[in-house]
């Protein structure tokens, strides 16, 4: 029987263990390759697009 560990993580595994950062990118993976997105989307490319495409006003084209 699996027993829940109160760790005070906010993000945890099922037992309420930490979660390895490669189950992550693993699973980070997995949903980018599901959405049909390029394999060279990283967890950093989000934040990243998020922050350049917010930080240009709207009238501006945006160039690569």
């Amino acid at each position: 029987m699996d027993r829940w560990e109160d760790n005070g993580f906010v993000f945890t595994t099922e037992a309420g263990g930490p979660i390895d950062p490669r189950n992550s990118l693993r699973a980070f993976k997995v949903a980018t390759a599901a959405a049909g997105l390029p394999a060279k989307v990283t967890l950093h490319t989000p934040p990243c697009s998020t922050a350049a495409s917010t930080s240009r006003p709207s009238a501006l084209p945006m160039q690569r």
